[in-house]
């Protein structure tokens, strides 16, 4: 079986490590065959980090940012949603290693690297 989850974040900044996803937007490809996209918005789990740059490019502004749901709510949904496919996935995208990147940092940032590892093939596209 081949699965490809094809990711676009848009974040809070350029640095995994210091910056927030803010959209999660994926569709996973399974055996050539797309299924039903996930689309999800959060807060940054750190305030003081957002770039205005970031900002600039995506347009989701800081007041935007305050309704909506915590990282660690849209964590739980994207684990759902993962989940109901009982498969790994390759992550691809137009430029999936910033989006790996954020992922595997938000999982981590959520104390829930076991399950990133879980849904994730080590191979990427």
């Amino acid at each position: 079986m081949k699965a490809y989850l094809y990711v676009d974040v848009e974040t809070s900044g350029l640095s995994p490590s210091i910056n927030d996803i803010v959209q999660l937007a994926c569709v996973p490809v399974i055996d050539g065959r797309s299924h039903e996209s996930f689309n999800e918005f959060c807060q940054p789990a750190n305030w003081n980090t957002i770039d205005a740059k970031s900002i600039e490019v995506h347009g989701i502004t800081i007041e935007m940012m305050r309704g909506f749901q915590s990282p660690h709510a849209m964590l739980d949904k994207f684990v759902a949603y993962l989940a109901k496919f009982n498969t790994k996935f390759v992550i691809a995208g137009y430029n999936s290693n910033f989006d790996k990147a954020f992922l595997g940092a938000i999982f981590a940032k959520n104390a829930r690297s076991n399950e990133y590892s879980k849904f994730f093939s080590k191979r990427n596209s």
